[in-house]
Parts: C-alpha cells; sequence; structure tokens
C-alpha cells in the first residue's frame, strides 16, 4: 500500500516538475529525486550528517527521532519530515522503523518554484 502511494505521488510530482516519465523509465531519463528505502533496528541511529539534495523521510513504518542544531522532532509511523538542503541532521531509531527517504535534485525544486508550486 504504501509503496503504491508513493508511486502515485511519483507520478504526480513527475509531471509537475516538468516530467511525465515513471519510476520504470529511470534509466531512459533524469528523475527529479531519487527514492531510498531501508529498514533499521530499534536503538540504531544514523549520525550527525547532510545532504547537497532537500530530503523527505518517510516513517513507513515504527518511530524516529530527527536532531539538528534548530531543534528535535518526532516522526510517528505514517507520517515524514522535510529536512532542507545542507541542514546537519541525527536520524535515531526509537523502534524498529521502516524508512522511505526521497531526495530531490536541487535543479528540481528550482524549477517548481519557478512554475509557481
Amino acid at each position: 500500500m504504501v509503496d503504491q502511494v508513493i508511486v502515485q505521488w511519483y507520478q504526480v510530482v513527475s509531471t509537475m516538475c516538468g516530467r511525465s516519465t515513471y519510476m520504470t523509465r529511470q534509466a531512459q531519463r533524469p528523475m527529479p529525486f531519487r527514492i531510498l528505502r531501508r529498514t533499521f533496528p530499534r536503538g540504531e541511529a544514523v549520525g550527525l550528517h547532510a545532504h547537497k539534495e532537500s530530503q523527505v523521510i518517510f516513517a513507513a513504518s515504527g518511530t524516529l527521532q530527527v536532531y539538528t542544531a534548530s531543534g528535535r522532532w518526532f516522526v510517528p509511523p505514517q507520517l515524514a519530515l522535510w529536512m532542507p538542503a545542507g541542514i546537519p541532521h541525527r536520524v535515531d531509531m526509537l523502534s524498529d522503523t521502516e524508512l522511505r527517504m526521497i531526495y530531490w535534485h536541487p535543479s528540481a525544486l528550482q524549477k517548481w518554484r519557478r512554475k509557481g508550486h
């Protein structure tokens, strides 16, 4: 179910970003973002790091906490957190967690902004 929602969301957002491609065509055209799926056991942490892309951190299951210099955010199952590009952050798994991370290419966000979305 979660994967189907991500595919549908991907298609809508890809079209909004000026792309009419689908996940099955990834090798043919550059995509505005990439999706990473990972599972983590309770107690595992991803140390302080930053990305050049903006990121959506979606907890498909489990619970996590994200820390930055300006605060911390609790992310329960089926919710997501937007992490802007370049912001150092740390992620702690408070339970067994299945994540979907969506990394937005900077040019896709700029193009999306120019379209007025």
